[in-house]
């Protein structure tokens, strides 16, 4: 007999939408966790590649490929000529428009093909908002936008000053969501996991467009490479032609006395290391040519981690000693710990990032200030029947990082009054169980709490059994009684001590499971 014929909901990286991860057990809904953010956030796709989380909707564009008997019942021509494609002459300033009925305040995937390119320039216009240039040459343009206005048209028009001549096809526009879209994470590779982080500041105004920033003995090129988001848009930072003290690149940051970090993504073109110079003025090496770590001056925590194609993510966490307004800055290097250089060559750059907490979480992206990434949190209330007086609750999951915090994932009545929790505790890779009414908490050390572990809690009345990589762990508690659960969160009950780390699995078994099916099911 199968153990997923006694599961009664399973949780996995599966089906989704916008404020629902959809649970595999029972595929009726009744356990779709409610996930709650509120804000976009970025995670890893099955490609490798580091894009939002995101839902597109339905074709808002009627005749995009302008083949329907008469386009023009739907598009307004102003200039432009629709025989097959939509043509522009180079000369005619008019717009090419269809009322698709836009909504403020919503964001929108813009996809437009340009073909028979001649000169000029297209642009693309939502509403009454900003007028965005879309290319000069023929290819698949795709653009995301947010609709500033009540206007509901859509716009496509010759740049003023370098007029279009060509042709387009095949447009689309579809909604976008990102707010609340739960995170299906496939850093590292292989099976993906859920993602749940806490709210994290860039601070960082423009963590892509280098160009903002300050340049001590290099320069910037941007556009110069594809970059972890697959597009290319990685800048190439160079030593200038005639200085060997290594050159960087900077931007004044406001800080207070508290823990950071400073990340960003880089790729060796000439130059084996990149250099992190933090707020306390200490340079952190690493080495880009074969993702190791080099120097720490900061005395924190520094991390390289791959994510193909010769990129690595590079973080350091440290402590600020105190408020100042500084430059933040990342320096070049050939040798480990050198401040000196060759007059020349660089490395790759992308996505920078300064958060205030004592781990880098993912990326943020900004554009001209600071952006804010709400918690993601995950409930799902009135699921009594499915988790019963004696069961078995099962997770498979990894933390962020050892912050010494409890991260809790718990069954419960929706308060904190009556629950039993699993979780990462706040001893030093530890994983913990405890009921409220009656027992103590069981520990189990973990040799690392950042890496995925298998665990189990068996409840029933007096009857409370840790479980972790096939084996019994710890003490049972024998003096438990089982209160009514009714739901499943990732918190405490009450709010409290949310669970932020990497979910592969979760199951809940509202039968108790045999010694030797928990051996199995851990294993």
């Amino acid at each position: 007999m199968s153990l997923l014929d006694d599961v009664s909901i399973v949780v996995t990286p599966n089906g989704y939408k916008a404020g629902e991860l959809y649970a595999v057990i029972p595929s009726n809904g009744d356990a779709d966790m409610d996930v709650t953010r509120a804000t976009d956030a970025t995670r890893v796709d099955e490609n490798g590649l580091v894009n939002y989380a995101e839902v597109i909707g339905g074709e808002e564009v009627t005749c995009g490929d302008f083949s329907c008997a008469v386009p023009t019942d739907y598009w307004t021509e102003n200039g432009w000529t629709i025989n097959g494609e939509a043509s522009n002459d180079g000369v005619n300033t008019g717009n090419l428009n269809q009322d698709i009925g836009l909504q403020q305040d919503k964001t929108y995937l813009v996809e437009v093909t340009i073909t028979n390119y001649n000169s000029g320039t297209l642009q693309v216009r939502l509403g009454l908002g900003a007028t965005i240039d879309v290319g000069s040459s023929e290819d698949t343009f795709s653009l995301t936008l947010t609709s500033t206005s009540t206007n509901s048209l859509l716009r496509f028009y010759p740049k003023v000053g370098s007029l279009f001549n060509g042709s387009i096809s095949n447009v689309s526009v579809k909604e976008v969501t990102r707010d609340n879209v739960p995170r299906i994470d496939y850093t590292g590779g292989g099976c993906p996991h859920i993602l749940a982080e806490p709210q994290r500041t860039n601070l960082i105004t423009y963590s892509e467009d280098f160009s903002q920033w300050n340049n001590a003995r290099t320069t910037d090129t941007s556009n110069q490479a594809t970059s972890p988001d697959g597009t290319n848009n990685a800048t190439y930072l160079e030593q200038n032609t005639g200085e060997t003290n290594a050159g960087s690149i900077y931007a004044p940051v406001t800080v207070i006395a508290t823990d950071y970090s400073f990340s960003i993504f880089a790729k060796k073109k000439e130059k084996d290391f990149i250099v992190a110079y933090d707020t306390n003025a200490n340079r952190t090496y690493f080495n880009i040519s074969n993702g190791t770590l080099g120097n720490n001056g900061s005395g924190g925590t520094s991390k390289i981690e791959d994510y193909g194609n010769g990129w690595y993510r590079c973080s350091v966490s440290y402590t600020e000693s105190s408020a100042a307004s500084t430059n933040i800055a990342w320096y070049l290097g050939d040798t480990n710990g050198s401040t000196t250089v060759t007059d020349s060559g660089g490395v790759y750059i992308y996505g920078c990032q300064l958060e205030a907490g004592s781990y880098a979480t993912s990326y943020i992206p900004t554009s001209g200030s600071t952006v804010t990434r709400n918690q993601d949190i995950f409930t799902r209330d009135g699921i009594g029947s499915l988790i019963g007086s004696e069961g078995v609750l099962f997770i498979e999951m990894a933390a962020l990082s050892n912050d010494l915090t409890n991260r809790v994932i718990s069954l419960n009545d929706g308060t904190s009054s009556n629950r039993l929790m699993l979780y990462l505790n706040s001893l030093s890779n530890t994983i913990a169980v405890v009921i409220t009414s009656g027992g103590s908490t069981i520990n189990y050390a973990v040799s690392d709490e950042t890496s995925f572990n298998k665990m189990a809690v068996r409840y029933r009345d007096n009857d409370l059994t840790l479980w972790v990589d096939g084996q019994s762990r710890g003490t049972p508690i024998t003096s438990a009684t089982i209160p009514t659960f009714t739901a499943l969160k990732f918190d405490s009950g009450g709010g409290s001590s949310p669970f932020f780390g990497k979910v592969k699995q979760l199951q809940v078994y509202d039968t108790a499971l045999t010694d030797t099916q928990l051996a199995a099911l851990t294993s």
